[in-house]
């Protein structure tokens, strides 16, 4: 018989009611008090491989789009915990089966947080990158960070001949992950757009590659007037925001 802890942790990811020692308080709703609260803390832990074969079941029976997602989350934290390369392979082989395009953004959600070595086919993934679900569109960038494929100059190149504006974003937040000395006068010259979204989100990556490249601070606040305590924080921060 197999196990049922799948089955059982995707049903307390989605009980919004309090845990029984939790009580609401000044009429307040807090979420961190909730079942599915912990059984989402719960699921970023999982890292038994064993879990695969119920994982795979759930997602070749179930049709309820919000189980299919929740599923593929805990089989992303799985293999961010676990890595395993034919389950990475068979994550991403499943993007072009799943028609719910909030599905195929979970996905890549997760493929965010994995690790991608060379050997992996990512051309579905960047089949995505043309969708014309905005949503999907921008998860897929993210998508391309994390990857031992160096897939910095496609990101300038399509901020190059980028048409839809609200996709500049992503694509620089995916550049501040992986991005080298390569993008940083592309990103300086963003620091001057006349979106806002675009600037703040330039002068929130430019500090990060010019600090994985080795730039001074002096350099750095030279271009971006951002304060030596600013560097500091994102100085100690650096192995986090960079992919891999």
């Amino acid at each position: 018989i197999m196990s049922s802890y799948i089955l059982d942790l995707i049903a307390r990811m989605q009980n919004d009611s309090y845990r029984p020692c939790e009580s609401k308080k000044g009429g307040v709703f807090e979420s961190e008090k909730t079942i599915s609260w912990t059984a989402t803390e719960e699921a970023k832990q999982i890292n038994d491989l064993k879990y695969l074969a119920e994982l795979y079941s759930i997602l070749e029976t179930e049709i309820n789009h919000e189980i299919r997602r929740l599923t593929y989350s805990i089989l992303g934290n799985l293999l961010k915990n676990t890595p395993d390369l034919m389950a990475t392979d068979l994550l991403i082989q499943s993007l072009p089966k799943e028609k719910d395009n909030m599905t195929k953004v979970w996905m890549l959600n997760s493929l965010e947080e994995i690790y991608k070595p060379a050997t992996l086919d990512l051309k579905p993934i960047f089949i995505l990158n043309k969708h014309r679900n905005w949503h999907v569109r921008c998860s897929s960038y993210l998508a391309l960070t994390n990857t031992e494929i160096k897939n910095e100059n496609y990101l300038i190149t399509l901020l190059d001949n980028i048409d839809k504006i609200d996709d500049i974003k992503y694509i620089v937040r995916s550049l501040g992950y992986i991005g080298t000395n390569k993008s940083v006068e592309l990103l300086i010259s963003y620091l001057k757009h006349k979106s806002q979204n675009i600037r703040y989100e330039s002068l929130n990556t430019l500090p990060t590659i010019m600090l994985r490249e080795g730039y001074t601070y002096e350099e750095i606040k030279k271009k971006t007037n951002v304060s030596d305590n600013y560097l500091d924080i994102r100085k100690e921060r650096l192995k986090t925001l960079s992919r891999p």
